[in-house]
């Protein structure tokens, strides 16, 4: 099940995930802060020192969130009115394993919420920011959503990831809340043991007309050419303002961004 909260970027940047409860705010009063508990030790797990404690009666380790490589084509969300870029983060919650001996007892994490905090410095470099977290496969995973007021803002920041990758993830904490047995807990601010990396393949094609049948009609007024229309999946017309933007001519690092179209009748009716 997901669920997410968005909270718009002024100073710095807040978002709670969360599969079981409605507000952030509230959410986090009901869990225990993990320093609470007394610290055992600590573990190693995939070059990450994790930080174990007793909680209950059975010890566990922090979880450990860490960034997948990433394909994240820019997308426009109709929900939020606002174009989207994404990166996946892996989430371990489960690292410690238990003794041969039985000396001691291991217990089980179950991730329920993600928060990611952005420091000034990223809120600054990239204004008209948002974040969300949106919570996958039962805690395990999740992604990270960067909302741009604009296609050029969202560009930007594709950038600076491909660029400065680490600067990025410096600027970036999350902070896991879970649940040890029957006890909610909220564990500590982590950066991300990995840096982000965008890996996909270049030769992507954008829709920005469709037409499969003559369910919608594309006699429109300007004001819809302009705007768009219809539904990408079935007959679309992306809309003038955002196709202009994206193909406009960029110069910025040294390069020109250039844009190219290819038509394809995929009914062979269409092809006559």
């Amino acid at each position: 099940m997901q669920c997410w909260t968005l909270i718009a970027v002024l100073l710095g940047v807040a978002c709670w995930a969360s599969p079981a409860l409605g507000s952030g705010y509230q959410q986090q009063q009901l869990y225990t802060d993990v320093n609470s508990f007394a610290r055992v030790g600590t573990t190693k797990f995939r070059g990450s020192s994790l930080n174990v404690f007793e909680i209950d009666g059975v010890q566990v380790a922090e979880p450990r969130v860490a960034f997948r490589a990433s394909c994240n084509a820019l997308k426009y969300s109709r929900v939020y009115m606002k174009y989207r870029l994404t990166l996946s983060v892996s989430i371990d919650a489960n690292t410690l394993r238990s003794a041969k001996d039985g000396s001691k007892k291991v217990g089980q994490v179950t991730i329920t919420g993600l928060k990611v905090k952005a420091n000034k410095g990223l809120s600054s470099r990239q204004s008209g920011l948002s974040l969300m977290t949106i919570l996958k496969n039962s805690g395990r995973s999740a992604d990270l959503v960067f909302l741009c007021s604009s296609f050029r803002r969202c560009q930007y920041l594709r950038e600076e990831l491909l660029s400065n990758p680490s600067d990025v993830a410096e600027a970036l904490q999350f902070e896991a809340f879970g649940r040890v047995g029957s006890s909610p807990v909220r564990f500590g601010a982590v950066r991300g043991a990995s840096l982000p990396r965008l890996r996909c393949n270049r030769r992507r094609w954008i829709v920005f007309q469709r037409r499969v049948d003559g369910s919608l009609s594309f006699a429109q007024n300007w004001d819809a050419y302009v705007k768009g229309f219809g539904n990408p999946r079935s007959n679309y017309w992306m809309g003038l303002d955002r196709l202009s933007e994206m193909t406009k001519t960029s110069i910025k690092n040294g390069y020109k961004a250039t844009a190219r179209c290819r038509l394809r009748a995929r009914n062979p009716e269409l092809r006559r």
